[in-house]
Parts: C-alpha cells; sequence; structure tokens
C-alpha cells in the first residue's frame, strides 16, 4: 500500500498554530494487476510553520451501508517531524472496490504537540462501469509500445478482441469521441450492453502538492476496459472519462455482443487502445 506524508517547508515557527482543510479526495485508479481501486486523500495547512508537529493519523475504509457494512481498509501511523513545514497531504493508499457500492473513508489527524485534531469523512460511489486495466511498457513515439513483457494470456485477451472486433464486427463509425459514440450509436436499450477500450495517453505524468514544491509521479500507460451494462451506466462512464482534459478519438462498432469484449453489442475503441489491439495480435502470431 502506498502512503503518501509530506511536509512542505515554508516560513518560521511561531508558538501557537492551528490548521484547516483545504480538500479532500476520491480518485478512481487501478492497481499493478489492472484491478478497480480508489485513492482517497485529505489536505491540510497549518496557518504558520510550527517547530514541532507530533503527528498520528489513520484511515478507515467502509463499503455499503446498515447491515451490508464492511471494513475494507484501515491503518494507522504515529509520525514525528521537526516542524518547519505547513502543509500536509494524507493518502489512504490504493483501497479495492466492487461495481456500484458506496465508500465512506473516515480520516483522522491528530498533532499532539500542539493540541490539534482533524477528523473527516469521504464518500465515494463507485459507477457500474468501472475499468480493468492491462498496463503497458511505453516505447519511444506516441502510441507505440513494446508488448514483449506482457503476460500471454493478456496479449490472447487484446489479440482475440481484435480479431472479433475486425472479423465479426461492422465499423459504424471512425473519428467519433466517446461522448459521440453513446449519443449517436449505444443511445437505445438494445444497444448495451457496450464496450469501451482506451488509453489515457494524457495524464501520464502529473503532480499534487504546492507549485512551490510539488510531487511529481509517472505511471505506465494502461488499456482501460470499461464495460457498461446498461444504458443508465453511461452518466457514470462518462464522468470518469471527465478528469482527462482531452476528447478520446476513435471508432464504433457493432456485432452480436461476443464474450471477448466482454458482450459488448456496442464497443467504441480510442485510436491508440485499436492500435495497442492490433499490436497484441502481431505479438500473439509472433510468439
Amino acid at each position: 500500500m502506498l502512503l503518501v506524508l509530506l511536509l512542505v517547508t515554508v516560513g518560521l515557527s511561531v508558538a501557537a498554530v492551528d490548521w484547516e482543510e483545504i480538500s479532500t479526495t476520491a480518485t478512481p485508479v487501478t492497481d499493478q494487476l489492472g484491478q478497480p481501486m480508489v485513492v482517497f486523500m485529505v489536505h491540510l495547512r497549518y496557518d504558520a510553520a510550527p517547530s514541532r508537529a507530533d503527528l498520528s493519523y489513520g484511515w478507515t475504509v467502509i463499503e455499503g451501508s446498515g447491515a451490508d457494512r464492511v471494513e475494507v481498509a484501515s491503518f494507522y501511523r504515529p509520525t514525528t517531524f521537526p516542524g518547519g513545514g505547513l502543509n500536509l497531504y494524507l493518502s489512504s493508499g490504493h483501497v479495492p472496490i466492487s461495481p456500484g457500492k458506496r465508500y465512506v473513508a473516515t480520516v483522522t489527524v491528530n498533532d499532539t504537540e500542539n493540541d490539534l485534531h482533524f477528523e473527516e469523512e469521504i464518500e465515494y460511489g463507485a459507477p457500474v462501469s468501472l475499468p480493468v486495466g492491462i498496463r503497458l511498457t511505453a516505447q519511444s513515439g506516441d502510441q507505440v509500445y513494446d508488448l514483449s513483457g506482457i503476460p500471454d494470456e493478456e496479449i490472447e485477451e487484446m489479440a482475440t478482441a481484435y480479431d472479433v472486433l475486425n472479423d465479426d464486427y461492422d465499423v459504424v463509425a471512425e473519428e467519433i469521441t466517446a461522448d459521440a459514440f453513446f449519443r449517436d450509436h449505444a443511445n437505445a436499450d438494445e444497444d448495451f450492453p457496450a464496450t469501451v477500450y482506451l488509453i489515457p495517453a494524457a495524464g501520464l505524468e502529473g503532480e499534487f502538492g504546492p507549485t512551490t514544491g510539488p510531487i511529481r509521479f509517472s505511471v505506465e500507460r494502461t488499456l482501460y476496459i470499461f464495460p457498461v451494462p446498461a444504458k443508465s451506466d453511461v452518466a457514470g462512464l462518462l464522468a470518469q472519462l471527465d478528469v482527462y482534459e482531452f476528447d478520446f478519438v476513435g471508432r464504433a462498432f457493432e456485432g452480436a455482443g461476443d464474450s471477448a469484449v466482454f458482450g459488448g453489442r456496442t464497443v467504441f475503441v480510442d485510436d491508440a487502445a485499436w492500435d495497442t489491439l492490433k499490436a497484441a495480435a502481431d505479438e500473439e502470431r509472433r510468439r
């Protein structure tokens, strides 16, 4: 589990300090095996840099409500810092989630040195259409991937999807966005289930924290596969795509609902994902 705690050094210490909540977030991600997860985070800021911070913090994450409540994650950490920092960034790490479930994360932070206490609940409702992921190893150049290190079963999964779409499905549109796909091609009950394949080409590198000293991070490119069981689940999927600051552009397919594409009667494949599926088919033949 990845835990993040950062104190950003700014300013001078004073005798008495307070803190305030700047933001709380719940971000859906996938783990190294491509399984859906969520990461909760809270950002606290001292009003003045303390000379010392004797911190302890913990997270508890509950799935469901009422009699169906289940604890899915819990930890506690005591930490001592010499002080001199204003900002605290506390992460829950990766928490496994299930489609359509509701999650409530409770974060508790104490600074006994400065007699400070913080507690907050962060809610996250997982959409029905959660992605599964296949991590790719990026080579130089856009939309070019070295698939030699991908396990045989994942190569076969991608190659089979490519062959089924290429041979058994009809291409009904090209150079369309995901929004247009659901507006013009997967817009009636009989068009579902639908399946979406895409690779977020942007957002692979980023940073969080203050501009004067941010934490920078990068992740491997990942092929995301979103099964969309019904028309009522489209809004939840599109809300997840809104976090990317660009439109996914690709092609739309119609077919009989083959299990190789998660039963999709209509299928959207963005251009980067289509190139990767084709590369996987070539890689399978090479092996």
